[in-house]
């Protein structure tokens, strides 16, 4: 079961994802943990899932977009992350369909948040950006730090 709360579970829940969504999240699964372990795929697809949550969150509470995550959707949660997105997935190629597999597996629960709520991610062997500073390393997952930011 996912750390999140109940109130962001049911926030991810009750927005059924467009196919261009699941898309959107595979495709930024691919180019971020493309060939990396199960656990770091999930990791990935949860930081962006936490940050759909928090910014759904944002938008019920204020009523207004999250000034980081935008208005909640997976497309723009995933958009720092993506160099392309896969327009017609090629379903032979095997690290789409295993960036595919997780992305559903994340967004209905049924593989758990490794990341503990973390909403950004960098890789451990470049210099950590600037934001870190004001955010809390909750993981170490594969070649990622996880992070929460701090209220």
């Amino acid at each position: 079961m996912s750390p999140l709360s109940v109130e962001q579970d049911e926030s991810l829940a009750a927005h059924s994802p467009s196919w261009a969504d699941m898309r959107a999240l595979a495709s930024a699964i691919c180019q971020v943990a493309g060939n990396r372990s199960e656990q770091e795929q999930a990791a990935v697809a949860w930081s962006i899932l936490n940050r759909v949550s928090v910014a759904r969150n944002c938008a019920n509470a204020n009523g207004c977009p999250h000034p980081l995550f935008g208005d909640g959707s997976i497309l723009g949660a995933c958009a720092g992350h993506l160099q392309k997105i896969y327009a017609a997935p090629d379903f032979a190629e095997r690290t789409f369909c295993r960036a595919l597999s997780i992305a559903c597996l994340s967004f209905c629960a049924d593989l758990g948040d490794p990341t503990s709520g973390a909403t950004h991610f960098h890789c451990h062997q470049v210099t950590p950006p600037q934001w870190t500073a004001k955010a809390e390393a909750v993981a170490l997952i594969g070649d990622h730090i996880f992070y929460r930011l701090q209220p």
